[in-house]
């Protein structure tokens, strides 16, 4: 037996079985290292970017602060300045209606009707003083309904939001409906009149833009103690102004005292 030569096998098999494990390791080797080259380079261009944003916020947070400097801070005003500055910037609204100029349209108020929303959008405290104070939410103005049922169903929550908030006194209410050729037919239209239905009884003032007479007319056969100003302009000429005997609207009106009808048969009793 060639013992030397056996040794010698032995060694040159474990030295192939070592070999091939070196070419392994190689090759995990060579695909980690290209694996590592590119998550250094976007660790690179990462350090990169970070460093820029920072010196960009630390340039705009040093002029930022340089500025504040200069601010002057309001103090807290007494709780009761503050319901003055509102009210002043939300004062009630009111139409004339044996002016000859121009009807009020929904356009023309409606910096008026959102500023209340603004101002209790500024901060916890305003909100408080200004959801709080019913002065503020004494104008409903509800511009063109398009039938879209997620816009009816939003001017139904203003309306509800407004209603609440005034607590449903002195209310004024602005209907610009010129371009709705027939309300009745509007699914819209007939959902925010059923909404304003009970709010009447707060109303002081009611000034009504539609394009024609109709069912929705009798919404106001209900009674309205409160309503001072009443002016209703329908574009079209309806049949039903000649009618004899008319119908007789606004049953219980006592405080009314201006009247203004355009093509509109709502004459009152």
């Amino acid at each position: 037996m060639n013992i030397r030569g056996l040794q010698l096998e032995a060694d040159e098999s474990v030295l192939e079985i070592l070999k091939e494990n070196l070419r392994q390791v190689k090759a995990a080797f060579e695909v980690e290292k290209i694996a590592f080259e590119a998550a250094r380079v976007r660790f690179e261009r990462a350090a990169a970017a970070l460093a820029s944003a920072q010196t960009r916020f630390d340039g705009y947070a040093s002029i930022a602060s340089e500025q504040m400097k200069h601010i002057f801070r309001i103090p807290e005003l007494e709780t009761e300045i503050l319901c003055g500055i509102f009210e002043a910037a939300c004062p009630p609204h009111t139409i004339n209606p044996w002016s000859m100029g121009q009807p009020t349209t929904v356009s023309s108020v409606k910096q008026r009707s959102i500023t209340p929303f603004c101002l209790s959008a500024v901060c916890r405290r305003w909100r408080t003083v200004a959801t709080t104070l019913g002065s503020l939410w004494n104008l409903i103005a509800i511009p063109y309904d398009s039938d879209n049922s997620a816009q009816t169903s939003r001017i139904i929550d203003y309306i509800k939001t407004v209603s609440k908030r005034s607590k449903m006194v002195d209310l004024a209410v602005i209907i610009g409906w010129d371009e709705v050729e027939d309300i009745d037919e509007r699914n819209g239209c007939a959902r925010i009149m059923a909404t304003l239905a009970p709010l009447l009884q707060g109303v002081v003032s009611f000034e009504l833009h539609v394009g024609c007479c109709g069912d929705w007319m009798n919404l106001f056969r209900r009674s309205t103690p409160r309503l001072e100003t009443f002016f209703c302009m329908v574009s079209q000429p309806s049949d039903a102004m000649n009618d004899v005997p008319l119908s007789r609207y606004l049953p219980i009106a006592p405080k009314l005292a201006a009247l203004r009808l355009q093509h509109a048969p709502l004459v009152p009793q």
